[in-house]
């Protein structure tokens, strides 16, 4: 969403009276293991949601009240596809999806009009060619801007201290308006971390070294800018951060819609305990020469914010930045979130940690645990104006953390969080609310369930201004509810 919120200020735990109305839709069969969905958005007067049955691909027009309008047999799509994703636009949606063919994956964009539709003839924009063992060369992710207008596959691969990848980019008719491969020098312990695709068909690509960071930090990071010259050449310029002594927990990036050569980012910085240290931020100016180095600044925290971000249930400290929203005046808005993930066995052999493969008859799990989110307020000088905090505690087993996390949505006058209570004795879905006049409110929604269905907030997608929508499952049951605030 392009919403950017003006201000914030700091947060207090006071009532400001916003409310929220639920609507159902009917409950599906729906296999976890096995199907898909894709929440879209609004086409006109349609909630377009795609989802798979028994391996053949659909698409459920919803209106207002969540009542089913139409349900459309999507006949050109692959059996049993792979990845897919829906992209609405103001008259019609894009479809981007993948499909399984022997040993290849084909990877397609498709247009549907108001009412599912599809209009013309799918578009092929990738190919991978798989292994032996089902794996191929390059790693492949969807990518689209801002508006939807432009969609499009990024695949990369890491070898050599080579960073191999190319990028196949349409419009919203579905023309090709990029594609390219390039090779850039890379250190071999980097990994992508988030690529953008602008709105005027520029390409960031960050890269870091946490995925093989002991320490789960990132201490070496690159940006690279792909610049389109035409269909099939591409400028690329490389931006190495400088992160001096600062240690970071993540890097993410944020492109700025009203200044669109800037690209601001932010990360948590921690200190020899794991308690939070401060924030480093800045911007990255993507007309800067070749190689110019990124410098932000390290803007240390006072004890209160370590002692309203730590979780009463137990430390986690390991804070992850999972959003930026840019406000008019240059600053910036940055939600994180703190999260672990233990891998525990009983398995009591010999060394420091009982952590290993173990004998036979060990047993291994993994526990995933969600902590509070805490929300940074900074200026335009990278100064920290105002924090607040949103107490929650999410642990489950095995599981992916599935039900955990939270949902953002951004008015661009508020922001509210739909979370899970997986503590309490009987389930239930909190909302807190935050405004621009530094009020906050926490309210226990009702969730008008039945049987064993549970939320997927992280799952969930901003539909419009003031509107969420949230996959529900529970057993071999799914439903979508929409939130409206």
């Amino acid at each position: 969403m392009k919403n950017i919120i003006a201000t914030l200020f700091l947060l207090h735990a006071v009532v400001i009276g916003y409310g929220q109305s639920l609507s159902f839709s009917k409950t599906q069969k729906f296999n976890p293991k096995k199907e898909l969905f894709s929440i879209g958005g609004w086409v006109q007067d349609h909630l377009m949601i795609y989802y798979t049955e028994k391996n053949k691909s659909f698409l459920d027009l919803y209106d207002a009240n969540m009542e089913r309008k139409a349900i459309v047999s999507l006949n050109f799509m692959p059996s049993a596809p792979k990845q897919v994703q829906l992209l609405p636009q103001a008259q019609q949606s894009l479809l981007i999806y993948s499909a399984q063919i022997n040993n290849k994956e084909f990877f397609y964009v498709s247009r549907l009009d108001k009412d599912g539709k599809i209009l013309g003839r799918p578009k092929s924009v990738d190919t991978a060619s798989q292994n032996f063992f089902g794996n191929t060369k390059f790693s492949y992710q969807f990518i689209h801007s801002e508006a939807n207008d432009k969609v499009g596959v990024f695949s990369y691969r890491i070898k050599d201290s080579k960073l191999d990848f190319r990028i196949t980019v349409v419009d919203d008719s579905l023309n090709v308006v990029h594609s390219s491969a390039h090779t850039v020098p890379i250190k071999s312990f980097y990994e992508v971390a988030q690529v953008i695709l602008k709105d005027d068909g520029r390409f960031v690509i960050l890269v870091t070294d946490l995925s093989t960071n002991k320490n789960d930090e990132v201490a070496e990071a690159m940006v690279y800018v792909v610049q389109p010259e035409d269909k099939r050449n591409a400028a690329i310029k490389a931006f190495p951060f400088d992160f001096g002594d600062v240690f970071v927990a993540n890097i993410f990036l944020k492109e700025d819609i009203n200044n669109t050569n800037i690209i601001h980012f932010a990360g948590l910085t921690k200190g020899k305990m794991g308690t939070l240290d401060g924030v480093y931020s800045g911007k990255i100016d993507m007309t800067a020469l070749n190689n110019e180095p990124v410098a932000g600044k390290n803007i240390m925290f006072d004890n209160n914010i370590n002692g309203a971000a730590l979780n009463q249930r137990g430390i986690i400290r390991n804070f992850v930045i999972q959003d930026i929203v840019v406000k008019n005046d240059g600053g910036m808005v940055l939600v994180s979130e703190a999260f672990a993930k233990i891998v525990r066995t009983n398995y009591a052999g010999p060394g420091y940690y009982n952590v290993g493969y173990g004998s036979m008859g060990t047993t291994r799990y993994i526990e995933y645990y969600y902590g509070n989110i805490l929300i940074l307020d900074l200026n335009a000088d990278q100064r920290l104006k105002a924090y607040s905090t949103i107490p929650k505690w999410q642990k489950s087993v095995d599981d992916y953390g599935i039900y955990a996390s939270y949902s953002l949505l951004n008015t661009g006058s508020n922001m509210a969080f739909v979370y899970n209570d997986l503590l309490n004795k009987g389930y239930k879905v909190n909302s807190t609310i935050v405004n621009l006049d530094g009020k906050q409110e926490t309210a226990e929604i009702t969730a008008q369930m039945k049987g064993d269905g549970k939320w997927i907030p992280k799952m969930g997608t901003q539909t419009s201004a003031k509107e969420l929508v949230i996959p529900v499952l529970g057993g071999n049951k799914l439903q979508f509810v929409k939130v409206n605030f």
